[in-house]
């Protein structure tokens, strides 16, 4: 059995640049901090072994406004176990 779900939502991440040595690209710069938002969608897909175990996947994929330095669509993909309490 598997079960599909539809992930809608926000995220948000605060980018702390300028440390150890690396450096904005942008000259003249007050502020190499900068907080970052915006909307996520995704997908979630759980397959059962059993009644209380299933195999997990998820993958979303977002749009960050307020110009973040790292990557203005990132995206997101992980697997795992879930156990099932009842």
């Amino acid at each position: 059995m598997a079960y599909f779900h539809l992930l809608l939502g926000a995220g948000a991440g605060y980018e702390w640049t300028n440390q150890n040595g690396s450096g904005e690209l942008i000259t003249g710069s007050d502020e190499p901090q900068r907080f970052t938002y915006g909307p996520q969608a995704g997908l979630e897909a759980d397959v059962f072994l059993g009644n209380r175990l299933s195999l997990v996947a998820t993958g979303t994929k977002g749009y960050l406004f307020n110009n973040p330095l790292i990557d203005r669509w990132p995206g997101l993909a992980s697997a795992g176990l879930r156990y099932h309490f009842r």
